[in-house]
């Protein structure tokens, strides 16, 4: 993994955990229900609750222009929730509704076409990453491109009755020059 990936993901989760409408949507009022871990329910804890965020980057392309380094991102924001409740579908087991599933959904995007300026008040199309409130290399060698929304899918998950809706984005980093 790039030193700076973990940034990146750090800096799409303060993002996504700053969204007080967002977290509401989630049931718990918290970011506990955000993280950079991985999301499938063969490896979930028990007892974790739904809807919940994981966020993953998925991809690297490095571009080496003449005298800088550039890599494009892949990052998949996923959001699950159950579709399928299990045990009396009670707690954290509750099945969530598509209409909140939507709205998690829309917050997750963003509002930028509402923006004459064409920069979100939250969600992540159209945002810029900031690393400057970050420690460490990345936040002195790197600098982010705007975020682009590249693709959406709409999965499900028969044994653990979760369903997915997995958001895909792309951002650029590029080394800042010297």
């Amino acid at each position: 993994m790039s030193l700076y990936l973990p940034a990146l993901l750090q800096a799409i989760q303060t993002r996504l955990s700053g969204d007080a409408t967002l977290l509401t949507y989630l049931g718990t009022g918290t970011a506990t229900a955000i993280s950079t871990t991985f999301g499938f329910p063969a490896v979930d804890p028990m007892g974790t609750t739904y809807p919940r965020i994981c966020i993953m980057p998925i991809s690297e392309t490095p571009d080496d222009p003449f005298k800088s380094r550039r890599s494009l991102i892949g990052i998949d924001v996923m959001i699950y929730a159950v579709e399928t409740p299990q045990s009396g579908g009670t707690g954290a087991n509750a099945q969530t509704s598509l209409a909140t599933m939507l709205r998690i959904h829309e917050r997750v995007m963003g509002d930028f076409p509402d923006q004459s300026t064409s920069i979100p008040s939250y969600g992540l199309d159209w945002w810029t990453p900031d690393f400057t409130a970050q420690t460490g290399l990345a936040a002195t060698t790197y600098a982010s491109e705007t975020m682009v929304f590249t693709g959406f899918t709409n999965e499900t998950d028969t044994e653990g009755g979760l369903r997915c809706f997995r958001i895909s984005f792309s951002v650029g980093l590029n080394k800042r020059s010297a």
